[in-house]
């Protein structure tokens, strides 16, 4: 607090007192009451010259950012040649903010040139109810104000630029400097009777970039491909406006880019066309002389047939092969045997054969059941050998003949196999040669079919282009402005107004210099500090008196309770020496010391007061008495007694005076006169309180000569007078222990500034102390 104490404690490091800086605070409130008041009104005529800003947001959808391929090519996508990268709502949100984009909406509105209304404290824009328009001639490429005032019906003033106003006329081109234009009237003229306006003109590419600056576009949300387009404009129609305009151009030059691809797209595809017709014709022509040439019907079906023949010549060979194994065996067995029964049901395919056998082996049966009965002799087994003999023969007769028909059946099957063989090894390359011819007929009639096919889908495309981006929501404006928030302003206002008589305080504390009371004096030099002084409010040269109720005179009688706490070990039937000085001149070192010995004679005790400061006395005047002789006289003339030198102060008979006498430049040996010794030991038996005033501590050593004579040093600093540098004078003192007792006064300390002290100053002020 800056009149009662600082928020801030010096000590070895700075520390903040929270209390103090509350105190601080609220001691300022009247100057902060009045600047919030002044800040208020300021915010308050701050909000009437400015011209709010709403937002303006519209909300769209966009068909499509998963694929960077237009839907006019997508129609290739099955073919793998016209992938793409994917696409991002950041692709889009660069396209809505493309410089040709917004100029080719710029100039299709004129968004350049923008009207305003002149008011008194304000301009307020027009747009859709502008009395006039004005109509560039020829390319600008500055920026131009025009301030417009109407003369009559077919004339008016203008102002280009701040030049002089000239005469002009409606509906005619106007010449300035390399650039033409007209006005044209769009309202009733005689109804901008006593209007002023204003027109703002740009060139083109600067409003591109305050739109582009201005537009805020960020995805609606993460699961849908939608934008939101954010503005903030003084005037809501233009807002919506350029909102509207530029989704309307965006699908605009998105249908036209589609447009100019499917009309491309179909052209590349009948040129093609008409190649792949002609290539196809060609092929077919080739194929058919092939079959023609090669006797081909189905090439598939004949190899087919081959292969079953080489097959089943194959299986007959097989068959064959083994008939003829059989039969060789058999014809073994019947020439190598003898009579003895022949194998049966071996697989011969001979029927003549197999009877033969049959019979054989049944003779032999019988031949074997006659034998058990009768002997080879046997007329019957007789004639049963020659038979069997004779089958046996004729068995053999067959069998040679049955084999040399399977030679023959082997023979030709094999030619036939071979046939078949030959024609299969040349039916790859006949299919190959086919194939070869074939493969490029399907493949120029594929192409040919789809090329058909997808120029069919860029009719249907180029007929049913639908826009890229829908608008969910229309363009609207928020009821709240955006700019300037009038509740912050004011509160702003209100805050800072309120804030910069406290700051500028701080500031005034900081950079003051000065000590301001006893707390801050005690924070910073860690000595204690015996009595505040309150500054007495009298014009005059203030003196203790008996009935003093002041605070003034309170802080005397505090700082003598006090001394007698501090000095109670002093024996009570001996002299009390007070020594009391001060860094500089002028902190009231006398005051104090007059002051106090009349508020301890008032209280009973015998004082006398001596003033040793014989450079620059100021006690004599205090009293308002011209004492003949003083202190320096007694010490320079050995006639002088101290009867001559000692006074009765007026009004007050315990205390006597002893005024320093002649005032003296040179006093190098008077602090250490004999003399002045041998003065002061005998006051010290005669009085009950010695005080000393001294000169300065800082100027002269003086002091420091007594300090041997003083039980105690009571040590004036005067409140937002001495500077705080000096203050390492009385901080030496007390930590080098130059006196035994040591303690500080804070003189001419202003209570009614102090929060701190103000009850007690009100208190004592009533006169309700005692």
């Amino acid at each position: 607090m800056i009149s009662s104490g600082s928020p801030l404690k010096h000590d070895d490091e700075m520390e903040i007192d929270l209390q103090e800086l509350l105190g601080f605070v609220l001691s300022q409130w009247k100057k902060m009451v009045l600047g919030g008041l002044i800040g208020a009104l300021l915010a308050f005529g701050y909000l009437k010259t400015v011209n709010p800003k709403f937002r303006v947001e519209t909300s769209v959808l966009l068909k499509s950012v998963t694929n960077s391929i237009p839907d006019e090519l997508s129609v290739f996508d099955d073919l793998g040649m016209v992938s793409g990268s994917a696409s991002t709502l950041e692709d889009e949100i660069q396209l809505f903010r493309s410089r040709p984009l917004i100029k080719q909406m710029v100039e299709k509105h004129n968004l350049h040139i923008r009207y305003y209304s002149k008011n008194s404290f304000k301009n307020t824009e027009l747009f859709l109810d502008k009395p006039f328009k004005l109509e560039w001639l020829s390319p600008i490429n500055d920026s131009y104000t025009f301030d417009f005032a109407l003369l009559d019906s077919e004339n008016f003033s203008l102002s280009i630029n701040g030049s002089e106003e000239m005469p002009l006329h409606f509906n005619k081109e106007i010449g300035y400097e390399n650039v033409r234009f007209r006005i044209i009237p769009l309202l009733d003229i005689n109804a901008l009777k006593g209007q002023s306006y204003q027109i703002y003109c740009t060139p083109i590419s600067k409003t591109v970039n305050q739109i582009i600056n201005n537009l805020q576009i960020n995805p609606l949300s993460d699961k849908t491909h939608g934008l939101t387009l954010t503005m903030e404009v003084e005037q809501a129609e233009r807002g919506q406006l350029i909102l509207e305009e530029l989704v309307a151009t965006y699908n605009k030059l998105e249908q036209d880019d589609k447009n100019l691809i499917s009309e491309n797209t179909a052209a590349f595809i009948d040129s093609r066309l008409k190649g792949i017709t002609k290539e196809l014709v060609m092929v077919e022509g080739h194929l058919e002389s092939f079959k023609t040439q090669r006797v081909l019907t189905d090439l598939d079906m004949e190899s087919g047939l081959y292969l079953r023949d080489n097959a089943q010549s194959r299986q007959e060979i097989n068959t064959l092969s083994t008939q003829l194994e059989l039969a060789l065996l058999m014809k073994k067995s019947v020439l190598e045997g003898g009579i003895q029964l022949l194998p049966t049901n071996i697989g011969l395919d001979h029927s003549g054969v197999k009877e033969t056998i049959d019979n054989f082996n049944q003779l032999i049966l019988e031949k074997n059941q006659l034998l058990e009965s009768a002997s080879e002799n046997h007329p019957t087994i007789l004639t049963m050998n020659e038979r069997l003999t004779e089958l046996q023969k004729g068995i053999a007769i067959s069998l040679e003949g049955y084999i040399g028909q399977i030679g023959q059946q082997i023979k030709g099957a094999g030619s036939f196999q071979g046939q078949t063989s030959t024609a299969l090894r040349a039916m790859p390359k006949k299919e190959r040669e086919y194939r070869s011819i074939q493969r490029q007929q399907h493949v120029k009639e594929s192409l040919y079919l789809y090329l058909l096919k997808k120029r069919e889908e860029i009719a249907i495309s180029l007929a049913s282009v639908a826009p890229n981006a829908k608008l969910i929501n229309n363009p609207h404006v928020h009821e709240s402005p955006v700019f300037p928030k009038y509740h912050l302003i004011l509160a702003a206002g209100t805050g800072l107004g309120s804030v910069i008589p406290l700051v500028i305080s701080f500031l005034l504390f900081f950079l003051n210099g000065k000590i301001s009371n006893g707390q801050e004096l005690e924070a910073m030099v860690g000595i204690p500090v015996l009595a505040d002084i309150a500054k007495h409010k009298s014009k005059v040269k203030y003196l203790f008196g008996d009935d003093d109720f002041s605070s003034t005179a309170e802080s005397f009688r505090l700082l003598d309770a006090n001394l007698d706490f501090m000095l109670d070990t002093h024996p009570d039937d001996t002299c009390r020496t007070v020594l009391v000085t001060s860094s500089i001149s002028g902190e009231g070192k006398s005051f104090v010391a007059l002051n106090y010995a009349r508020s301890l004679a008032l209280a009973g005790k015998k004082v006398l007061l001596l003033d040793t400061d014989v450079r620059a006395s100021k006690l004599m005047g205090y009293l308002g008495v011209d004492h003949e002789f003083g202190l320096s006289d007694y010490l320079r003339y050995p006639h002088i007694s101290v009867s001559d030198i000692v006074f009765k102060a007026e009004g007050i008979p315990k205390l006597d005076v002893i005024g320093a006498g002649q005032l003296l430049k040179s006093v190098s040996d008077f602090m250490t006169n004999r003399k002045l010794r041998e003065l002061i030991e005998q006051l010290q038996l005669d009085y009950d309180y010695l005080i000393i005033d001294t000169p300065p501590v800082a100027t002269l050593s003086d002091t420091l000569r007594l300090k041997d004579y003083a039980d105690i040093c009571l040590y004036v600093v005067r409140a937002n007078y001495v500077d705080k540098k000096l203050l390492h004078f009385p901080k030496k003192l007390f930590q080098e222990n130059r006196f035994r007792h040591f303690a500080l006064i804070m003189n001419d300390v202003d209570y009614t500034k102090t929060d701190y002290y103000k009850y007690g100053y009100l208190y004592t002020e009533k006169g309700e102390v005692g």
